[in-house]
């Protein structure tokens, strides 16, 4: 139990030191995409948005329980890693709605728009909707990416993607540690450090939303751990 629990310690800090990086350094990362570059970007952040997170969960979940024999605990670890991601997405509502904390591109859109007075989130969704493609159309933004703002008016603190993202790669080493599968770790870490990038340069989160995000995820999956060690269906691993 101890060395899982180190392990993904020592990841989560080592995955948000590049957000520390762009933080310390008072790096502007959002901008205005290239419109050759941006369906790249939206290629790799929709994974971890809804419905491919969806395909995606069923996959990495039919993986996981393909190694374990009985059918019983199968069952009971689907629910528990199901109810792990879900608690989590739901956590995120909760923080979302008690910071308010807006995102970079509604930064964005007051300062290229300084005449407009009125509070983004105080307006109705289709308001928002259209308050986006007034003021990209305004400023030549890739109709790519303002689709995709519009898609996602909501706040910004934590990054639901991210939390995503995060909760598969400390599940996966949990339950694949052990079996020294580091190239599947290394996929997996590439995978969610490109989301969480991704989502810095589309202007959906800030860096502080993503170090957040990390250290969410490593607590929840670190309790879930200690629910699959108190029901006995992974071994400890102390050494």
């Amino acid at each position: 139990m101890k060395k899982i629990t180190l392990i993904i310690i020592f990841f989560s800090i080592i995955l948000i030191i590049p957000y520390f990086f762009i933080i310390f350094k008072n790096l502007t990362c959002f901008q205005e995409i290239d419109s050759k570059l941006i369906k790249y970007f939206l290629l790799l952040t929709n994974t971890a948005g809804f419905p491919y997170a969806i395909l995606l969960s069923v996959i990495f979940l039919y993986f996981i329980l393909y190694f374990i024999n009985n059918k019983k605990k199968q069952f009971q670890i689907a629910i528990i890693l199901l109810f792990c991601i879900f608690s989590q997405q739901c956590f995120k509502i909760l923080i979302k709605n008690i910071f308010q904390k807006p995102r970079p591109y509604v930064i964005w859109l007051y300062n290229k728009n300084k005449r407009i007075n009125l509070n983004f989130y105080d307006l109705k969704k289709y308001e928002r909707i259209y308050l986006i493609e007034k003021i990209a159309k305004q400023n030549n933004v890739s109709v790519l990416q303002y689709k995709h703002w519009q898609s996602e008016t909501s706040y910004s603190f934590p990054s639901g993607h991210v939390l995503f993202v995060f909760d598969w790669l400390f599940l996966f080493i949990i339950f694949f540690w052990h079996r020294k599968k580091y190239f599947l770790f290394i996929i997996l870490i590439i995978w969610a450090e490109g989301v969480s990038f991704s989502r810095i340069l589309l202007g959906m989160h800030w860096p502080i939303d993503v170090i957040a995000s990390i250290i969410i995820s490593a607590i929840f999956t670190l309790f879930f751990y200690k629910i699959f060690i108190y029901k006995n269906f992974i071994k400890k691993q102390s050494k």
